[in-house]
């Protein structure tokens, strides 16, 4: 919703800018100067496709083991052997790497969770956190992202060798 309310402050800043330059030039100059600024306010505010990598794993151990959210039960059970999974999969630069590509990282996420989930389960469940495991996935997908888990393996194709590297590095 946001996205769409900057989106539509673009074009009507757009419009005023037209509508009210008088000559060709000072329109395209005026044009111009408005675009940078609402590209520049987009990368500072996190708008569009500036939006911060929600997968990467230092930001989730960032949302869930610090600050005034912290969930220590979620952070014991879950977040933690997701990273060491991470650690234990991935050296440094390939982190580094995959923390560029949202879809990359969204989709070792995705493996990530899946190797975990049951042992996670089990130790939410012991400390009497049967819904942490859905309060994690809630709190970590923003809302605009619908379907998630259908789209991984279809953006992917036409990384067919990356998917099938990623795919590897989880098997046992």
């Amino acid at each position: 919703m946001n996205d769409l309310l900057f989106y539509g402050s673009i074009i009507v800043g757009v419009y005023i800018v037209m509508r009210f330059s008088g000559k060709l030039m000072s329109k395209l100059i005026g044009l111009v100067l408005f675009l940078i600024v609402a590209f520049a306010a987009a990368y500072i505010l996190g708008f569009g496709p500036f939006k911060p990598n929600f997968t990467d794993i230092n930001k989730i151990e960032e949302n869930f083991c610090q600050g005034e959210n912290k969930d220590q039960d979620i952070c014991d059970c879950i977040v933690q052997p997701l990273k060491a999974t991470y650690l234990n999969k991935f050296n440094s630069e390939e982190l580094k790497a995959l923390n560029e590509d949202k879809w990359e990282s969204a989709y070792v996420l995705y493996k990530a969770t899946n190797l975990i989930k049951y042992e996670s389960n089990n130790c939410l469940n012991n400390k009497g956190k049967e819904d942490g495991w859905n309060k994690f996935i809630k709190a970590l997908f923003p809302d605009e992202i619908k379907d998630l888990k259908d789209q991984f393996g279809s953006i992917l194709e036409n990384k067919k060798d990356r998917k099938e590297a990623l795919d590897e590095k989880f098997e046992d």
